[in-house]
């Protein structure tokens, strides 16, 4: 629900560009979340983005989820989250 929300200021007022840093999985084949949308979550954020290529919705239930983690986990290191 707050996906669909999320640009609906009366319902829910996300903060712009917070200061957490923001990571988004953006898979190519998603059909609940379309990617357009998905960028503009992104840029109204200001994340980072990993392209998950082949992707669907599911990310980590995909079969190069492994590729994919080790990717999250390496943006988690450059942010000193470990």
């Amino acid at each position: 629900m707050l996906v669909l929300t999320q640009y609906n200021p009366p319902f829910w007022s996300p903060l712009r560009n917070p200061k957490t840093p923001l990571l988004w999985v953006l898979p190519d084949n998603d059909k609940a979340v379309m990617p357009h949308t998905q960028r503009r979550s992104v840029e109204y954020y200001g994340c980072d983005v990993i392209e998950a290529y082949e992707a669907a919705h599911n990310v980590m239930m995909d079969a190069d989820h492994e590729k994919i983690a080790k990717q999250i986990h390496h943006w988690l290191i450059t942010q000193g989250i470990q």
